[in-house]
């Protein structure tokens, strides 16, 4: 296994007023989906949304109403993010959703067009997504489990506990979804129904840390919220 280093995610055109030290220097890219045209990514701290392409240039860059920002995904023309409690290092918004909530934004404008607000008692919230057949699939740390849910109304369908704990991205591969679990540095690929451990992909240390996940024509890729690194695992 080699992990391949791609590119840093993009930093900040925009005046986002961070107020920690230290923060706004580096991108946090905590959120990754893969698509035809390049990498979406939902940035933790400004939460803004980037399309790039395969090598890194921005092709579409916009603000949302997300705080903490910490998975996406993308379906019917809608880009989902999920928000992860309220806004982390940046000045507070008027249009700021606090709590957990999954938002549905558009895909140019980042304007909330659907919004569900989960159990306000949640610890980490949601964090990655994965968009199917009208419905999403959602890691949530705080519960070490993988839900699937429809949207309209929410309603939980489906749901099996993970391995290791701190789960963060995932990724649907067919009747698989690979999930990465930070902690462990651990990327684990599931059964989609009885939610068992079949295949398991160690990041060694020395590498980028596997927060955001996705796959893309047989590859799965990753983000680094900490580094800020895009990479490419090859088996």
């Amino acid at each position: 296994m080699k992990v391949e280093k791609l590119f840093l995610a993009p930093k900040t055109h925009r005046s986002i007023n961070i107020t920690s030290p230290g923060f706004g220097i580096a991108p946090f890219p905590n959120g990754l989906q893969c698509s035809k045209e390049g990498f979406w990514i939902v940035d933790q701290c400004t939460d803004e949304v980037f399309l790039v392409d395969f090598s890194g240039n921005i092709l579409k860059q916009f603000v949302t109403e997300s705080g903490n920002s910490s998975g996406i995904t993308i379906g019917d023309n809608i880009i989902w993010i999920s928000n992860n409690g309220g806004p982390r290092e940046r000045i507070s918004r008027s249009s700021d959703h606090i709590g957990v909530w999954l938002l549905g934004v558009n895909d140019s404008t980042g304007k909330t067009v659907y919004s569900y607000k989960y159990n306000e008692e949640l610890g980490f919230g949601f964090h990655g997504l994965e968009y199917k057949n009208k419905c999403i699939w959602i890691a949530i740390p705080a519960e070490q489990s993988i839900l699937q849910v429809q949207l309209t109304p929410f309603k939980i369908l489906h749901r099996f506990s993970v391995k290791y704990e701190r789960v963060h991205g995932i990724a649907l591969d067919r009747n698989y979804i690979w999930a990465c679990h930070v902690i462990d540095r651990v990327i684990v690929q599931y059964d989609i129904k009885t939610g068992d451990a079949l295949e398991e992909i160690f990041i060694p240390k020395s590498d980028p840390e596997p927060h955001g996940l996705s796959i893309w024509e047989g590859y799965l890729y990753y983000c680094d919220a900490v580094s800020g690194w895009i990479c490419k695992i090859e088996k």
